[in-house]
């Protein structure tokens, strides 16, 4: 899929974080622990905050698969005090399943 593209999360793009975490969470509720209904009641700020630390913080980060600008999936990596990568909140949109775009977006987590 040469029209999808996976790039780091900015720090103005809370909109997406928020949209996207939302959607995972309501279209497959069990592989999450937080439900829909809780990251729901956050308010604009919480996003904010969260989209702003997911750019700035070391050792994490929070990608976006976007296919003509439209956020289509996310995934996040965070390092250890070891060093040991970990994946994370990894979600794609049924629209792109079956695409190799999950195995694209981890690969590059």
């Amino acid at each position: 899929m040469n029209d999808v593209e996976i790039v780091p999360l900015a720090a103005d793009e809370w909109q997406d974080l928020k949209r996207l975490r939302i959607a995972a969470l309501t279209e497959s509720p069990d592989s999450f622990s937080p439900t829909a209904e809780s990251a729901r009641a956050h308010d604009d700020a919480y996003w904010r905050r969260g989209a702003q630390r997911a750019a700035t913080a070391e050792g994490f980060k929070l990608f976006i698969v976007r296919r003509d600008g439209e956020g289509l999936g996310l995934a996040s990596a965070q390092r250890d005090e070891n060093g040991v990568g970990h994946i994370g909140a990894m979600w794609v949109d049924p629209v792109l399943r079956g695409r190799g775009v999950g195995a694209r977006l981890f690969d590059t987590v």
